[in-house]
């Protein structure tokens, strides 16, 4: 008896019924597009974090007017060079340090 894991029956389980006196709140629908041309682009908040799968670089990507959900992976190819500088020079900037720094002392 060491490997139970919750499970319940099939039976026990009952159809959806939305509630009509109490509806959840919908959020509003995303803002569309940047350029209603071309309705691939949207506007870039920020880069969050990088990452590499399968050789391919990828970026986590804020868009802005959306929220941390919508945040998405991204490849640097699909992502224009300047916003890719602007990320790498902010993570390689030297951080403050804390406090002084501990160094191991040697004990004779």
């Amino acid at each position: 008896m060491g490997r139970l894991h919750p499970v319940f029956h099939t039976r026990l389980l009952k159809p959806y019924e939305p509630d009509v006196e109490h509806p959840q709140h919908v959020p509003p629908p995303p803002p569309g597009p940047i350029f209603e041309t071309d309705p691939e682009l949207y506007e870039v908040e920020e880069l969050l974090s990088k990452r590499t799968r399968r050789n391919v670089t990828q970026y986590l990507v804020r868009f802005l007017n959306y929220g941390p959900e919508a945040d998405e992976w991204i490849a640097a190819r699909n992502i224009t060079p300047d916003l890719i500088q602007a990320f790498e020079s902010r993570r390689t900037e030297p951080k403050a340090r804390k406090g002084k720094r501990r160094t191991k002392r040697k004990v004779t």
